[in-house]
């Protein structure tokens, strides 16, 4: 033993265990001192110090009463814990309830919207209805652009208010000259409500467009002229069928229909070609 506690040799292995818990030799600290107590004895004269309870139980008191406040003061916090966790949950669910309220009245609004926005596509077609009777241009006739569906016809107009009735025929893979390389535009007159009080043959001009759908430029605008040149089955009144024979143009290629960047042209959108009937002009 490094302490020469005693004369009989024991293992190496031994002699820090025997130093560290036996050794009465060893200098250790009194067992209260978390208490406070700063005493260090011979672990052979610390039986002896114990004795001194007064001092020790003071040590102990003093320990345990700083231990009651500090218990004190944890439940105090505890407490205010327990309370603003309380005031937490009970913001929380008032949170719950408004977020609630506010997702109803979200879905609410939508479905309001959802029917406005009906009511206003109502109203758009009952204007461009409105239009048609009693011929204000322009007036936008939207064509579902199919190339395997030679001919759609288009809904009719009126060429003024108690006016000529018109359509237009479009030809989606062209007419004549322009067959499988055009999309080509007549305009036909129809029998009309107001036949009887209108002279005929029909003389004016119908002004019509294929609408650029990426600006208001480079529309692809036409007139198409009833005069006197126009054949009889064309701009005479119309007795013994729906309408008469067309007049027009070849319209537009192809190959112009698609977006063009350098023009910023685009006439066929979304499979959607707009003909647009800019005006008509009653000449006789």
């Amino acid at each position: 033993c490094p302490n020469k506690c005693r004369d009989a040799p024991f293992e190496r292995q031994n002699v820090k265990n025997h130093v560290k818990d036996e050794c009465p030799l060893t200098e250790i600290d009194c067992p209260l001192h978390y208490a406070g107590c700063e005493v260090r004895l011979l672990r052979k004269d610390m039986p002896e110090h114990m004795t001194d309870t007064v001092t020790h139980l003071t040590l102990l008191a003093t320990v345990t009463q700083s231990l009651l406040k500090e218990n004190q003061k944890l439940r105090q916090t505890t407490e205010v814990l327990k309370k603003e966790n309380q005031k937490l949950r009970q913001t929380t669910e008032v949170l719950k309830k408004e977020n609630q309220k506010l997702r109803q009245t979200t879905e609410d609004l939508k479905k309001k919207n959802q029917k406005q926005e009906k009511e206003v596509e109502i109203l758009r077609e009952e204007m461009h209805q409105m239009k048609v009777m009693v011929g204000v241009f322009p007036i936008d006739l939207h064509v579902k652009y199919d190339k395997d569906k030679e001919t759609i016809y288009l809904p009719s107009f009126y060429t003024h208010s108690s006016g000529y009735q018109m359509c237009i025929t479009f030809y989606s893979n062209g007419h004549g000259d322009g067959k499988g390389t055009h999309v080509s535009l007549f305009t036909h007159l129809m029998q009309g409500p107001y036949d009887d009080h209108l002279k005929w043959p029909f003389r004016g001009e119908i002004t019509v467009q294929i609408v650029n759908q990426t600006g208001d430029h480079s529309h692809v605008e036409r007139t198409i002229s009833y005069n006197d040149e126009t054949p009889d089955d064309t701009a005479g009144r119309v007795t013994d069928k729906e309408s008469a024979n067309g007049w027009g143009f070849n319209f537009l290629a192809h190959t112009d229909l698609e977006y063009n960047a350098a023009k910023k042209t685009q006439y066929l959108k979304d499979g959607i070609i707009i003909v647009r009937v800019v005006e008509v002009i009653i000449t006789q």
